[in-house]
């Protein structure tokens, strides 16, 4: 599986992709994330959390769009992915304490919802079918990133260098 043009410019001028519909969580936990969260209201060019951060938590991604990204060691942006209502943010990196590999940063006036470390964390304790989502969530990634590393030695390097990308967010490295 590969992320799709959504017709939209990225970062650099390039067309931005849109994440494939797999990796948006389940309706069952963002619902169940929903009450646990802190709304709030964010404007375009908002970082909600910097590549290279220790997690702090989830976002829910309520209405408006976020786009991620990652710099290369240089500096480089390597290229915009976009998100829509209905994704959850840095799962990977909350459930793997490790740090986020991307950027997250509002693209139009949008609502997030956080929910921090500890209380994602709780609420995976208090309720096992919400660990088997996460579960399932994770294992759509790892197929998606095997996916890329297979575009990866069909498509050569140009393709190769988005699909690097792809596999970071594909692992949870956000």
């Amino acid at each position: 599986m590969s992320l799709k043009p959504s017709g939209q410019k990225g970062l650099l001028g390039q067309e931005a992709m849109t994440v494939p519909d797999s990796f948006v969580v389940s309706n069952l936990l963002f619902e169940a994330l929903k009450p646990k969260c802190v709304i709030r209201s964010h404007e375009p060019s908002e970082t909600l959390f910097n590549q290279g951060e220790d997690p702090r938590g989830v976002y829910l991604v309520l209405s408006g769009e976020v786009a991620l990204s990652m710099l290369t060691p240089s500096g480089r942006v390597l290229t915009g992915i976009r998100t829509a209502p209905g994704f959850v943010l840095g799962i990977p990196a909350v459930v793997g304490n490790m740090p986020y590999t991307l950027t997250a940063e509002v693209q139009e006036s949008s609502v997030i919802g956080f929910v921090s470390c500890e209380a994602f964390h709780a609420l995976l304790r208090i309720e096992q079918s919400i660990c088997l989502a996460v579960l399932n969530i994770l294992a759509s990634e790892v197929r998606a990133a095997r996916g890329v590393l297979r575009d990866v030695f069909d498509d050569g390097f140009e393709r190769a260098r988005l699909s690097q990308l792809t596999v970071r967010v594909a692992l949870g490295s956000t």
